[in-house]
């Protein structure tokens, strides 16, 4: 099972990794360019966009993920002390996505949820496979 971070940093992405299951491998898609060619040549089982002030055009690839078929799981991750919305102007907190700063257990819980997710949208096979 391959969860892709979207943005954020290395040390982030290894705080993923680390907490993620056994069975999850984290892909670190730093950059737009890289995370949409990745989404539309080898897509992932699932996503994490790490937001930020300085964020890519996130919305563009949330609704890559959202008609890819099957749909591609995705989670937001707000940084710090920043509140993203969405390109009608809402507020993307109603998502139900994570925190500016979610807990080990809170992101571990997420990550399972989006490998639960992943698994059932793929009928249980990894989409690389």
């Amino acid at each position: 099972m391959r969860i892709a971070l979207v943005g954020g940093s290395e040390l982030m992405a290894w705080i993923v990794g680390e907490v993620s299951p056994v069975d999850v491998e984290v892909e670190h898609l730093p950059g737009f360019v890289v995370a949409k060619g990745a989404v539309e040549t080898r897509p992932p089982d699932a996503v994490i966009f790490a937001i930020s002030p300085e964020r890519p055009p996130w919305d563009e690839l949330v609704g890559l993920c959202d008609e890819h078929q099957p749909p591609i799981p995705s989670t937001v991750y707000f940084s710090r002390d920043h509140r993203a919305l969405d390109a009608d102007g809402s507020d993307i907190a109603t998502r139900g996505d994570l925190g500016a700063t979610p807990g080990r257990d809170e992101l571990h819980d997420r990550i399972c949820a989006l490998r639960d997710a992943a698994r059932r949208s793929c009928g249980g096979t990894p989409r690389d496979r």
